[in-house]
């Protein structure tokens, strides 16, 4: 998604970048339900949106466990215990 990619350019702190298109996913999956429900809309944008919603959510926690994964390699080629 847009936001992680900016997260990661500007080093951006990923609460600040992804919670917005994580809350707008989940707008639209509970807007996508309450279509399905009202018959207006089909089953397939409710998966649609939860696959969204999925995709951000998996962005987000990339975000958090890169920085992880860095500091352990460092650590590592420092010697140190992990």
């Amino acid at each position: 998604m847009k936001a992680s990619t900016a997260a990661r350019a500007f080093g951006a702190a990923p609460d600040l970048c992804v919670a917005p298109t994580a809350a707008g996913a989940r707008s639209y999956v509970a807007g996508a339900k309450n279509g399905f429900q009202g018959g207006s809309t089909d089953l397939y944008f409710v998966f649609e949106a939860e696959r969204r919603l999925r995709a951000v959510q998996f962005d987000l926690l990339k975000l958090k466990i890169e920085p992880q994964a860095k500091d352990a390699g460092m650590e590592r080629l420092a010697g140190g215990s992990l």
